[in-house]
């Protein structure tokens, strides 16, 4: 315990070493060590105060923090003699469910298998179809009390499944039965319909819902004193608790005493984000107010998770919050950095999420610090996804959405699931049906129509199969016959004996004589013959072999193999039936391996809630199991209370990690170093009236659909639903330790779009909470920045890094802002597709450089061939000499060739010679000489085209603009760094010399300039004769430069810049622009 108190701040301190006897309440924010206080807290009581074990009950808000208390726990007591697994550390759902397995029986509550979800919705979805219309009638009235309707697809207002589930749930949570909401003034008549049947139809069925644990097990310890036992009562995240669970706290404190024994609750109200399950924020006042005994307060202010900087905004954007706060108190991180929180406003969708992928590219390129498991994005709702996600795609950055569909809701699982229960029970209506239709062999829903009626009125739905499956089509009734016979044989295997072979050649006979593994490992639609082992049936057809390793296969292997390990961990004793071991640490924790092997009868009586107190000397025995039905019962009510773990196989394939996006509601008590909360508009955060059907994740749509402004319902005020909104911001903001990004959008359409619908940027980012952020990430501001950043993470700094340069990581990035976050920018050059870029190089070279992508004008392409001098102007031609003969041509870059088919970018590869038609008559000589279509004019050396004045007229206006553009500064084209120098010759002119005697007639490369200008004189001739003449006159005075000069006048002219390209990267507006293509 001294080495606790050690790692403890004064805060800390206090809550850990309160006494045991007394009720005391820790406001915890975010990042100030809420978990650390919980196991100092359970270390205090055990080895200080000399609390048994089986007296503490510690309750989390899910198992995964369950799991880490746990293993907190194990760490903290490793040295010691005490049995950490009999603490009671589980959910709410899990210690009730353990409580009614042992004592339910008091309350005539012994059915306690847990309804699926796939389940309960059937069952919802018959009730909807039968349900009578006077009860129709007044879930439509204008009247009614709650809203049961919504909005279908077609636009009929239809009953939903959702609201209905979700409204008796809230009735279970408020600990309302079916006969107190009838007893109630404000009954709604068709929701006390479907509340009615619905547990009628879950009693016929002998299953019970999660809400119905904590229900039942309410009505039990009011009646009946359980846990004699008990002498303190830990929680978790109490902010989240339901009005039920405060009530069922209280009764797990009562104890001996006549009100309550010593209870400790940790949370935050700023972090309840759950009112759609009936949490509400004024817990701790409603607790202060009803507890039978004192309750002391300790907040603790110290934060180590995130900068200073993020905690200032989340604490500014709290304070925005006028009413119910109360005795706030400043948080003061541990660590600080130069740069803080980071918001920007983009265009629209598809370029703020371009933008935050850039932004993870730029961080994970910094050496040595990020790896992908350190980023996340969190949306408010799922309707952000998809953007991110195709983003993320084109990027090729690995990521995993949390969508919160576990394994056990998996296709193939839930079908082999479905069977082990119909050999469990008889009352098994939706699981029937499902293992008749799924795998398919000949009974379809229409068939399965003529005895649907039949197996769901009556509750014994296995015996009327039986009874009725004469009524299939033919092939139906083959069916129905094998599932018979299989399950009864299945059940008869339990007979041979409950070692743990029997059970494995139980559940591989299932699986077999289900049809599910043939359906599972033979490909039917793609067979490979060079790789099937083929079997001669008796029809004489070659059958696929099994194909063993398919992953819907391994996923019904690996149901076995939980199965199995479930045996290991949630022991069963050998005791006789009437005493049946309802071990509650087994049912709470399953994490104990060495329980006592034997408990006497008269001992049971004693632990009131069916702990197993482990004796000393029997620490190291393995107990008896017994793979009997029971055991596979408690198997399939675990699934529930448990769900299931991530395989470790799949994160293994990505060695760095995966990019997180999810919901802010799934990311509530995880952290990252790096999080991006992306939407920052009105509609999404706040998201006031959500109410997207299609939206999976938006666990507030059913108290959107009850909010609406109609009368008679039950209605929030904007106040309360605008403080939820802020209080779900806030959780998303606090993820973060290091680097917080923020963005809006400001219009909902691609730019230059006829319609832009404008939006809002969200309320919540104030003028003073943008005092709290930067426009900008001042990290790659400089190296001293990176060098300072690098200290913050605890990563040694190298000053020398191969291949890899800070200061072009830099550059890059102030290209990358310069050019408005549009594109990303790397190794000096705009990349426009992302994918396959190498972030650990970007060491430039003094060898001839590698665009990573981006366009080049015709000027730039040909000089980095041509390798000419701009400055001496030294023109080549490609026009036939006057002799006539074929030369060999210049080298000219294949454009279409230096496109990396791989990467779809622009490379400067080797260039290679432009090919013109050849002639019909081809020379076969060795030497391949490139052959060119002949000029339509006759080749002469005097030709009468052009006078001798002319042509010194030219010269001598070429040597005036030669010297004019030395003295003249270059304009800056803001290209990339590291391409060639730009060239102020345009295509034209490197390809066609203007001395040259003879046209060319050849197709060539030109610029876009070059063609803007012809255009123009076409248009000054078009414009009239007076025009005309006045532009022969500035021609005949300077030929050439009077032409440009009165192109400005009569036209506009395009921005500083060479081509179109470099016009268009800028994103500058051209009024008029002409391309050309010969």
């Amino acid at each position: 315990m001294q080495e606790f108190s050690n790692q403890l701040n004064d805060n800390q301190y206090r809550a850990v070493v309160f006494d045991p006897k007394k009720v005391l309440q820790v406001n915890a924010p975010p990042g100030t060590g809420k978990t650390k206080v919980i196991i100092s807290r359970i270390v205090y009581l055990l080895t200080v105060a000399k609390l048994p074990p089986e007296s503490i009950i510690c309750t989390t808000f899910g198992v995964k923090a369950k799991e880490e208390i746990v293993d907190r726990l194990s760490k903290a007591l490793e040295n010691t003699d005490i049995n950490y697994t009999q603490v009671n550390v589980g959910t709410f759902h899990g210690i009730c469910y353990g409580i009614l397995r042992k004592h339910g029986y008091r309350i005539g509550c012994t059915d306690l298998e847990v309804i699926s979800d796939d389940d309960q919705e059937k069952l919802m979805k018959k009730m909807i179809e039968n349900v009578p219309p006077h009860i129709l009638d007044a879930a439509s009235s204008f009247l009614r009390k709650k809203n049961l309707m919504m909005m279908n697809k077609d636009g009929a207002y239809v009953l939903s499944v959702k609201l209905i589930k979700s409204n008796i749930s809230k009735l279970k949570s408020q600990g309302q039965t079916v006969k107190d909401y009838s007893d109630a003034h404000d009954v709604d008549q068709a929701l006390l319909y479907f509340y009615e049947n619905y547990q009628k139809a879950m009693k016929n069925q002998k299953k019970v819902d999660f809400d119905d644990l904590l229900l039942q097990a309410y009505t039990l310890l009011k009646e009946h004193n359980c846990l004699k036992q008990v002498q303190h009562v830990l929680v978790d995240e109490f902010q989240d608790t339901s009005v039920l669970q405060m009530q069922l706290m209280f009764l797990f404190a009562r104890g001996k005493s006549v009100n309550c024994n010593g209870i400790t609750v940790v949370g935050d109200p700023d972090q309840c984000i759950y009112a759609f399950r009936d949490a509400m924020p004024h817990n701790f006042k409603d607790m202060i107010r009803i507890s039978p005994v004192p309750v002391t307060t300790i907040t603790l202010n110290q934060n180590y998770r995130s900068t200073q900087r993020i905690v200032d905004s989340c604490q500014n954007l709290m304070k925005q919050q006028q009413k119910g706060r109360d005795n706030t108190t400043k948080l003061f991180a541990q660590y600080d950095t130069k740069f803080g929180p980071v918001f920007h406003s983009y265009h629209n969708f598809k370029e703020e999420a371009a933008g935050l992928v850039s932004e993870i590219m730029y961080l994970k390129s910094l050496p040595g610090i990020f790896s992908y498991n350190d980023f996340s994005i969190l949306v408010r709702q799922r309707r952000q996804i998809p953007a991110l996600e195709r983003a993320l795609i084109e990027a090729r950055l690995p990521y995993y959405i949390i969508k919160g569909q576990s394994f056990w809701e998996r296709r193939e699982v839930k079908s082999i699931m479905n069977n082990i229960k119909l050999v469990l029970s008889d009352y098994e209506p939706f699981a029937l049906e499902d293992a008749l239709l799924y795998p398919a062999r000949g009974l379809g829903k229409a068939g399965f129509e003529k005895i649907k009626n039949k197996l769901s009125d009556e509750a014994n739905s296995f015996n009327q199969l039986k009874k009725y499956y004469n009524l299939l089509p033919t092939k139906g009734r083959k069916v129905a016959t094998k599932l018979i016979e299989t399950i009864e044989t299945a059940r008869a295997m339990f007979e041979n004996g409950t070692s743990k072979s029997n059970m494995e050649e139980i559940f591989d006979y299932i699986y077999e004589n289900s049809g599910l593994k043939h359906e599972l490992t033979v490909n039917k639609k793609d067979t490979n013959p060079s790789q099937q082992k083929a079997s001669v049936q008796k029809s004489g057809d070659f059958e696929e072999a099994p194909d063993l390793s398919s992953p819907k296969h391994m996923n019904v292997m690996q149901v076995k193999e939980q199965l199995m390990e479930f045996s290991n961990d949630y022991s069963q004793m050998n005791v006789d039936d009437e005493e049946e071991d309802n071990d509650f640490i087994f049912s709470l924790s399953r994490t104990s391996s060495a329980l006592a092997s034997k408990v006497e009868d008269n001992e049971l009586d004693d632990l009131d809630t069916a702990e197993v107190v482990e004796k000393p000397n029997e620490c190291s025995k393995t107990p008896e199991i017994i793979y009997d039905k029971s055991f596979v019962r408690e198997f399939v009510s675990s699934v529930r209370l448990y769900g299931d773990k991530e395989s470790e196989d799949e994160e293994s394939q990505f060695k760095e990690g995966r990019v997180t996006v999810c919901t802010t509601h799934k990311a509530k008590g995880c952290e990252w170093p790096v999080v991006f909360v992306p939407g920052c508009t009105e509609g999404t955060n706040p998201s006031l009236f959500a109410n997207d059907v299609e939206d999976e994740d938006s666990e507030d749509e059913s108290e959107a659909a009850n909010n609406t402004n109609k009368p008679g319902k039950y209605k929030k005020t904007m106040d309360e639903l605008l403080n939820e909104e802020r209080r779900v911001f806030y959780v998303a903001l606090s993820r973060a330790k290091v680097q917080l990004y923020l963005s809006s959008v400001e219009t909902s359409s691609e730019r230059n779009h006829e319609t832009e619908y404008k939006l809002v940027r969200s309320r919540f980012i104030t003028p003073g909470f943008l005092k709290t952020v930067e426009m900008a990430q001042q990290l790659f501001e400089n190296v001293e920045n990176i060098k300072s950043f690098y200290k913050t993470m605890g990563v040694k700094f190298q000053k020398n890094i191969s291949n890899f340069s800070l200061q072009q990581l830099i550059d890059d990035y102030d290209s990358y802002l310069n050019d408005e976050r549009l594109h990303f920018h790397w190794m000096g050059s705009q990349v426009y597709v992302k994918n396959g870029i190498n972030l650990s190089f970007n060491h430039i070279s003094a060898s001839p450089k590698k665009y990573s992508s981006g366009f080049l004008s015709a000027a730039e392409q040909l000089g980095s061939s041509l390798s000419l001098n701009a400055t001496s102007h030294n023109r080549q031609t490609l026009a036939p000499r006057p002799s006539g003969r074929s030369r060999q041509p210049k080298e000219l870059p294949n454009i279409r060739a230096n496109l990396d088919s791989t990467t779809s970018r622009f490379v400067n590869k080797s260039p290679t010679r432009k090919t013109y038609a050849p002639t019909k008559n081809l020379n076969l000589s060795p030497v391949r000489r490139k052959v060119y279509a002949p000029s339509k004019a006759p080749v002469s050396n005097n030709s009468p085209n052009v006078s001798p004045e002319k042509k010194k007229l030219k010269k001598d206006f070429k040597i005036a603009e030669s010297n004019e553009r030395k003295n003249q500064k270059k304009p800056n084209l803001d290209l990339p760094t590291g391409r060639t120098p730009t060239i102020d010759l345009t295509a034209a002119e490197i390809l066609h010399d203007p001395e040259e005697e003879t046209v060319d007639h050849r197709p060539f490369l030109t610029s876009a300039n070059s063609l803007l200008e012809r255009s123009r004189k076409a248009k000054l001739k078009k414009e009239g004769d007076d025009v005309k003449k006045e532009h022969d006159e500035n021609l005949s005075q300077h030929p050439l430069k009077k032409a440009r000069k009165n192109n400005k006048k009569n036209t506009q002219q395009p921005p500083e810049g060479k081509d179109i390209f470099s016009l268009l990267k800028k994103g500058k507006k051209i009024d008029r622009a002409y391309i050309e293509i010969d």
